[in-house]
């Protein structure tokens, strides 16, 4: 997976501070993710020198962070607000705000964060971030942004520096987010931020993330389906794969690679268990099954393909007692600015897209004769889906 990761801290001139840019469009390689994993489609080979580094070194976002304890805790959060809706968030892009947001923080408000993540410095994440941009295929790009009035030259030049982040301005509204949000992703998302007025003492932070992957099946077909009992059609895939496969007396679950060393984890519950009930009983114990058996699969999956905004983000902070950013009169931003002055964060918004679809040949009908399987699984009802060990996450309940 490489990650296209950009940090933007926006500034304008204020007396003691450096003299900023108002944000203005610029090229990115947001389309770089498509190009790269088509052009790629037939190499599904792992680079196996290059994944046994990254056991060995334990930079796994799942493995140095509560990612999963976050990941069910969004998810519950965002599902509760919007039953009936198609879910995606990207825990791993939580996290790289929080990186932000920590190394301008002091005293109480550092320790809070310290309390949530165990990787904070950036010279650490900057190795964790490598990590992830070295390996073969492009699938996934986050980019990440700070948005306010007056930051101090010492954190401008850290950020820039020691995170690669960009500096930009921001005059009167939260327009210039969404502006920022378009020209990144070539206009695929074109709004993330409601536009408001922004104060003198207000932060923002703006999120794009999103992943790209494949299914490597040798053929498939891609039908409409009926799904969760309902009339309207789905567009479906169906074809036979190995898979690692789970089962118990609430649900089946499949992990398929989706792409060169990337995972697809679904959590499909048995037809006689309500949705809602399953998706508020999940924990970090159950989110990611013991895969212990492997075999062939009569796999119906629907296609992936949306996106989900959220501006309640900050709820999550709440739940792991992160508060002092979001309190008016505060201090903790001290590391941020050069001058006595209360500041805090107002908002988070974040997008989240999800696009999964095949390689391979597509067929008509895929040829099921003279093949023996071993499991069935038709996910023909809502379920939850993982991304590698809690990078992304959602539901899926209705048609894309």
């Amino acid at each position: 997976m490489k990650i296209w990761y950009i940090v933007a801290a926006c500034a304008l001139f204020y007396s003691g501070l450096v003299k900023a840019q108002y944000y203005q469009p610029v090229e990115n390689n947001f389309e770089e993710i498509d190009a790269d994993v088509d052009a790629n489609a037939t190499d599904v080979k792992e680079d196996n020198v290059l994944k046994d580094k990254l056991i060995d070194t334990s930079v796994h976002f799942a493995q140095r962070n509560k990612d999963l304890a976050i990941a069910k805790t969004w998810l519950q959060q965002e599902f509760s607000r919007n039953e009936g809706k198609n879910i995606v968030v990207s825990p791993l892009s939580f996290y790289l705000s929080a990186v932000l947001l920590a190394n301008g923080v002091v005293d109480e408000g550092l320790i809070e964060f310290s309390n949530l993540f165990s990787v904070l410095r950036l010279s650490d994440v900057g190795r964790k971030i490598n990590e992830y941009m070295y390996r073969e295929k492009d699938s996934t790009f986050i980019n990440v942004s700070l948005w306010g009035k007056a930051f101090s030259d010492r954190y401008q030049k850290m950020m820039s520096e020691q995170f690669g982040a960009e500096v930009w301005g921001i005059k009167e509204s939260t327009s210039a987010i969404n502006d920022w949000a378009a020209t990144r992703t070539k206009g695929v998302i074109k709004k993330i931020a409601p536009v408001k007025d922004v104060a003198e003492n207000e932060l923002y932070v703006g999120s794009i993330a999103y992943f790209k992957g494949q299914l490597p099946l040798t053929t498939y077909s891609v039908t409409e389906e009926n799904f969760n009992g309902k009339k309207y059609k789905v567009a479906t895939l169906s074809a036979q794969v190995e898979a690692d496969y789970y089962e118990d007396n609430e649900k089946q679950a499949i992990r398929l690679a989706c792409g060169h060393d990337d995972l697809l984890t679904i959590l499909l519950p048995k037809e006689d268990v309500d949705f809602d009930e399953f998706v508020e009983k999940l924990d970090v114990y159950n989110l990611i099954p013991e895969f212990d058996e492997r075999g062939s699969v009569n796999l119906s999956l629907p296609v992936l393909n949306f996106d989900y905004g959220t501006v309640f983000a900050k709820n999550v902070y709440d739940t792991f007692n992160i508060s002092r950013i979001f309190m008016k009169e505060n201090y903790s931003f001290a590391k941020m600015v050069s001058f006595d002055e209360d500041i805090y964060l107002r908002d988070l918004f974040m997008v989240s897209k999800i696009d999964i679809g095949a390689q391979g040949t597509p067929s008509s009908s895929t040829d099921k004769k003279n093949i023996v399987t071993k499991y069935t699984f038709n996910a023909n009802r809502p379920f939850v889906f993982i991304v590698n060990k809690g990078d992304f996450i959602g539901t899926f309940v209705w048609g894309n």
